[in-house]
C-alpha cells in the first residue's frame, strides 16, 4: 500500500513535471506568428482547458504562509488564494493527519481580480469539530476544476479517491490549538 507521503512526494512531482512542460510550451508559442485574420494588437482569447489552471493557497486566516512554519489555527479558518481562471471551480479540502477522509469545505466567494493573471477567493473551512480534532494537524489543498465533480458541500474524499487529474494548490498543514 502506498503511504500518504509517497502519495504526497508523487504529487509534488507531477506539478513539477507539469510546470516544466507548459513553461516551454509557453516559450515555442512565444516565437509564433500570428494566424491569418487574427488581430495582431491583441492577445488572442483561448479557452483555458484544465491543465492550464493554477490555483494556490496564500493565506491561512491572518497568516502569510511561510514553507518553514505551521500555522496553529483554530476550528474556524478563512483560507485565501489564487485562480487562474475565474470559471474555474475552486474546492478547499481538509483532511486530519491521522485520518484517511479529506472533507468539502465551504465553495470559496465569487473570484476578484487581483491582476491580468489571477483572481482571488476566500472561503471558511473548519479543523474538526467542538470535540475532535484539538492539538492535532489537518492538511488543507485548494482544487480547481471545470466541471465542478469534486466541489459539492459536505462532500468526503477517501485518500484512494483523491482526484490527481485536478490541478490543485500545494498542500498546506496546519496545528489546531484552540476552538
Amino acid at each position: 500500500m502506498i503511504t500518504f507521503s509517497e502519495i504526497r512526494i508523487q504529487q509534488r512531482l507531477r506539478v513539477l513535471l507539469l510546470a516544466a512542460i507548459l513553461s516551454s510550451l509557453m516559450l515555442i508559442s512565444c516565437g509564433q506568428e500570428p494566424q491569418k485574420g487574427e488581430p495582431t494588437d491583441t492577445i488572442p482569447q483561448e479557452k483555458v482547458i484544465p491543465s492550464q489552471l493554477a490555483v494556490t493557497i496564500t493565506k491561512i486566516d491572518t497568516v502569510t504562509l511561510s514553507p518553514t512554519r505551521v500555522p496553529h489555527v483554530g476550528r474556524q479558518i478563512i483560507v485565501e488564494g489564487t485562480v487562474s481562471d475565474p470559471k474555474a471551480g475552486v474546492c478547499v479540502l481538509v483532511h486530519p493527519l491521522n485520518g484517511d477522509t479529506w472533507w468539502v469545505q465551504n465553495l470559496p466567494s465569487p473570484p476578484g481580480k487581483v491582476d491580468d493573471k489571477n483572481w482571488r477567493w476566500r472561503t471558511t473551512a473548519f479543523c474538526g469539530s467542538e470535540e475532535l480534532g484539538l492539538n492535532e494537524d489537518f492538511e488543507i489543498v485548494a482544487l480547481a476544476e471545470t466541471q465542478r465533480s469534486a466541489c459539492q458541500v459536505g462532500k468526503t474524499i477517501n485518500m484512494i479517491d483523491f482526484p490527481n487529474d485536478v490541478p490543485r494548490s500545494e498542500i498546506i498543514t496546519v496545528r489546531r490549538v484552540r476552538n
